[in-house]
């Protein structure tokens, strides 16, 4: 099926500025499903350095296996994709020790990863304090299920709360 890019000048505008600072970026995109959100994000990463991962349904250690060989094929090093990782927060150090420019990674629907693990908000905000934000860095959450980005990323509740510096609802 061809899908064609809708006009998003003012969204994709706010990425790019986002993206510029120099400093690390957290952005969160959220709308209702089949409303542009992961075309909008390849339209901004399209010529930049990116890792683009698509979480699934299946367990929370088949969606972390998932992201390292996403990173092992980044990095090209097909050896970073036998290690065994034990959790979230192990894969983000070994692979930030790999990364040596600014890179944009893209985890298109975050709800996804918290349905198999309710710890995984608590997880990303140790790995945003202690590792991503400490380097030139763009993390990009999605997400569909609005109520679960709202409850899970942004409310004042929420352990992401007040990392995003920009957030999208489609």
């Amino acid at each position: 099926m061809f899908q064609q890019f809708v006009d998003r000048a003012n969204e994709l505008r706010l990425l790019e500025d986002t993206y510029k600072q120099n400093r690390s970026s957290f952005i969160i995109i959220y709308g209702r499903r089949r409303i542009g959100k992961t075309e909008l994000v390849k339209q901004f990463i399209k010529d930049r350095a990116h890792i683009y991962f698509l979480a699934d349904t299946r367990t929370d250690k088949a969606n972390l296996k998932e992201l390292q060989r996403a990173v092992a094929s980044y990095i090209r090093n097909p050896l970073f994709e036998k290690v065994d990782f034990n959790d979230w927060i192990e894969l983000f150090r070994e692979a930030d020790k790999l990364l040596n420019e600014k890179v944009i990674l893209v985890i298109d629907e975050f709800p996804y990863l918290i349905e198999s693990n309710r710890a995984i908000p608590s997880i990303f905000q140790k790995i945003w304090d202690l590792i991503l934000s400490e380097r030139e860095f763009c993390l990009v959450l999605l997400g569909s299920s609005i109520s679960m980005m709202e409850d899970h990323t942004l409310d004042y509740r929420a352990p992401l709360y007040g990392r995003r510096t920009a957030q999208l609802q489609l």
